[in-house]
């Protein structure tokens, strides 16, 4: 077949080669269910292999659901014998793995294992399936019922990776046809007009009647396709530039500060990329066993407060500390080391590690300091005072409503970021926090006499 003959043929070679979906040297693997529109895109794609140069195999899977399932894999496999085309054959009981399941999503999740690992198998590069203009309109709408965003309204792009769909802008009559003309038999699903199922539904009823207010349904709604799929390409362009920009490796978190300040649309998306990032989902797994995230799942993210997690799917947890944290448990408190006896020198005093300094003197009087940066409190008090940093369940006692305030709420109200409350001194009386320096302190009652004064700086 030298030469193409028809207009199918040929539109579908020049949509093939203005995306860019085969190059010449490729192997495709077809994805033949037998029906009319897999059955056209075959024949269509046996035609084309010679003028394009790639070779093409056939891959039909089995779910097992009808008694006649067998027997379409038999009627592939006589086809592809005829136009001397390789035919792989699979098969899965997918009622029966898919108990407490959605069996449409199961079985498409099955199928798509197989194809990929058969393409995997034989050296293919591209898989190729039959989803034409209708399936294209179907898709978004059933996107869009489901609540979906630009991402879900883009519906089905022409090539995913390995995955490409040559036949999206051909309509289904015009596969008909086509097979009609060519002589290709094919297989008719019965499943395929049983309303239990939600596309089937969307396809026998819905559209109908929304054709009834515009009979150019299906082209409108791949207009809206495309012009969705563009902007979202955009939109996963920047989104991917700025995670690349605020993730931390190392600490497998977001830095929050830069999230912070990144625009609504592109958080969500950010959030998308990291939760893959972390379950180390590469794309050509998309159709495997990735669990989905929700839109509320990503709400809740976006709404996540200092020291507070959320459980995400697949046994992951996100944690707000600063950052936007991904992993199986809590990022670990940090605590600067160490601990620091008082001394009274009226010199400063480094706290080594910590950033800050001190330096205290004792005086005569009563009159007390009302800086944030001075804490005074009787001098007897001087052999029990030490400097040390925060650990976990430290609280302040009130004289408010709160018999305590836990420290972590006393940093969270005045802003102080994680990365800064590790190394805060805090001063400690025997056991008993008495000063946050800066931004809390315990009243203390004075007496006449000697007063100790202590004051802090950071360095």
């Amino acid at each position: 077949m030298s030469k193409i003959v028809g207009p199918l043929p040929a539109k579908i070679k020049k949509y093939i080669l203005q995306r860019h979906l085969i190059s010449p040297g490729e192997t495709v693997l077809a994805a033949v269910s037998g029906g009319v529109d897999s059955m056209a895109l075959l024949h269509l794609l046996f035609v084309l292999s010679e003028e394009i140069g790639f070779s093409l195999a056939a891959a039909h899977f089995d779910h097992q659901l009808r008694p006649t399932s067998k027997a379409e894999g038999d009627f592939v496999q006589r086809y592809c014998q005829r136009w001397n085309i390789p035919c792989y054959r699979g098969n899965a009981d997918v009622k029966g793995l898919s108990v407490g399941k959605n069996l449409e999503d199961t079985a498409r999740r099955l199928r798509y294992d197989f194809l990929y690992s058969q393409a995997a198998a034989i050296g293919a590069t591209k898989i190729a399936t039959a989803h034409h203009a209708g399936d294209q309109a179907e898709t978004l709408l059933l996107h869009l019922l489901r609540g979906s965003g630009p991402e879900g309204l883009a519906a089905m792009s022409p090539c995913e990776n390995m995955l490409i769909r040559p036949l999206l802008e051909v309509y289904k009559e015009d596969l008909r046809e086509y097979g009609c003309s060519m002589g290709i038999g094919y297989c008719e699903d019965e499943s395929n007009m049983q309303t239990k199922y939600l596309r089937n539904k969307i396809r026998l009823k819905l559209m109908p009647v929304l054709e009834e207010y515009n009979p150019n349904l299906v082209e409108r709604l791949c207009d809206t396709a495309e012009i969705c799929r563009e902007e979202n390409d955009f939109l996963n362009k920047c989104a991917g530039e700025a995670f690349a920009a605020i993730w931390l490796e190392e600490e497998q978190a977001l830095c929050g500060k830069d999230f912070d300040a990144l625009v609504l649309a592109l958080q969500r998306r950010v959030l998308r990329l990291a939760y893959a990032k972390v379950l180390a989902a590469p794309e050509e797994l998309r159709f495997s066993s990735l669990p989905p995230l929700s839109f509320a799942h990503v709400e809740a993210l976006l709404a996540l407060k200092e020291e507070q997690s959320f459980d995400l799917p697949g046994g992951l947890l996100a944690y707000r500390r600063g950052n936007i944290y991904f992993g199986q448990a809590k990022p670990a408190l940090l605590v600067g080391e160490g601990s620091y006896k008082l001394l009274t020198n009226n010199e400063w005093q480094s706290l080594v590690g910590w950033g800050w300094s001190y330096k205290s003197w004792m005086e005569d009087g009563s009159i007390q300091s009302e800086r944030k940066d001075t804490f005074v409190l009787d001098a007897a008090s001087l052999e029990n005072l030490y400097f040390r940093t925060r650990r976990e369940g430290d609280f302040m006692l009130s004289s408010g409503k709160k018999q305590k305030r836990k420290l972590k709420e006393i940093f969270i109200d005045e802003g102080i970021l994680p990365q800064q409350r590790a190394n805060w001194p805090l001063l400690i009386n025997k056991d008993e926090l008495i000063w946050v320096p800066l931004l809390r302190k315990k009243k203390i009652d004075i007496t006449q006499g000697q007063l100790l004064y202590i004051k802090l700086r950071k360095d």
